[in-house]
């Protein structure tokens, strides 16, 4: 199990609540808290609101992650 996979299994399953160190590039690394995985739709950021506003008909996940956005959409 890769880092990512290893930090979304703890975080659901596990009392480990640790952080991801994400590497990109664009700037230094960054700390990201796992709980932004797992965020309901009242904790979407403006922009995520907005995008899921435009989603219509039939939408295909291509993620890697824990879904949140496809759930949302599912709930409407």
């Amino acid at each position: 199990m890769n880092p990512y996979d290893q930090a979304l299994h703890d975080f659901y399953f596990t009392e480990d609540h640790q952080k991801l160190v994400l590497h990109n590039n664009y700037g230094d690394p960054e700390e990201m808290p796992i709980d932004v995985f797992f965020r309901e739709e009242t904790q979407l950021s403006d922009i995520d609101l907005i995008a899921l506003d435009f989603a219509d008909g039939a939408i295909l996940d291509l993620g890697a992650g824990t879904g949140v956005h496809s759930k949302i959409l599912q709930d409407r």
